[in-house]
């Protein structure tokens, strides 16, 4: 719907009102409350923090896998060689001294957090 304003016969004004344009906060207002088709989700906020989280997993997964099968090439990256994982992390018996220990303590508690940050982005809606 067009609304013309008198303007002397030259032509069609359209207002702000016809346009449905909505003015913006002035200097020094702020916006009462933004769009929310600009705003990224929850959950797309909590994949993108989950991303992040997950960089560190991967020296932390080469110094376990280094640990636990006693290697020290790039290898152990990629061999598909879980029993002495699973075993690991229910066990200390692959790890010698304090420091093995300690590192694999770490690395249980980053997994847990890991698997706990992926639940809650499963359960979300």
């Amino acid at each position: 719907m067009i609304e013309e304003a008198d303007d002397g016969g030259h032509g069609v004004i359209l207002t702000a009102a016809a346009l449905n344009i909505v003015p913006g906060p002035h200097a020094g207002e702020v916006a009462s409350t933004p769009d929310p088709r600009r705003m990224p989700s929850l959950k797309t906020v909590l994949i993108v923090l989950f991303l992040l989280y997950g960089i560190p997993l991967f020296k932390l997964r080469y110094t376990w896998r280094s640990t636990v099968y006693r290697r020290s090439d790039w290898k152990i990256n990629i061999l598909p060689w879980f029993w002495h994982d699973m075993a690991a992390l229910c066990t200390n018996r692959y790890f010698r001294d304090d420091a093995e220990r300690a590192m694999a303590r770490r690395f249980r508690w980053y997994l847990a957090g890991y698997l706990a940050f992926f639940a809650i982005i499963l359960w979300l809606p």
